[in-house]
């Protein structure tokens, strides 16, 4: 048990290094997959915009995170990080706000097909909320000008 432990920590570090090490060749991959590594990111700007330059045209980007619910608009004010659209919770996971997430996805130029909750897991009996998103990177068709002759 402790191998398989240990072997399948390796793997998610190694596979979660890669990632942030990408270098800036274009992979042209069609699909990007990345479910229960967000949770151990706070600002999710980097990992996208990474994700986009591995991305071709037309590309699908998957991917979840825990969601960060609030009870009202008054947790929201009493919150001194909701201004930055995640926060790290008692488990030691990232969570993430719906907005946030929309706001990033657009900023990186991607078009979001499906952004919604969902019951990623139980902890100790407990349903975890979070967020499972579809991005695509749009195909960017070359303007053609005419010209007069």
């Amino acid at each position: 048990m402790i191998l398989l432990s240990k072997s399948y920590t390796n793997l998610f570090y190694s596979s979660f290094l890669c990632l942030f090490s990408m270098s800036f060749t274009r992979f042209a991959s069609s699909l990007a997959s990345l479910f229960r590594r967000y949770p151990y990111v706070g600002n999710l700007e980097c990992p996208f915009a990474k994700v986009k330059h591995a991305l071709k045209e037309g590309g699908y980007f998957c991917f979840s995170t825990e969601e960060w619910r609030t009870e009202s608009k008054e947790d929201d004010k009493n919150d001194a990080l909701s201004t930055a659209g995640y926060k790290i919770n008692t488990t030691g996971r990232y969570l993430h706000k719906k907005q946030y997430l929309q706001h990033v996805a657009e900023k990186c130029g991607f078009q979001i097909l499906v952004l919604q909750s969902a019951v990623l897991r139980k902890n100790a009996g407990k349903e975890v909320q979070g967020l499972i998103g579809v991005l695509r990177l749009p195909i960017v068709k070359p303007i053609v000008k005419m010209v007069n002759m």
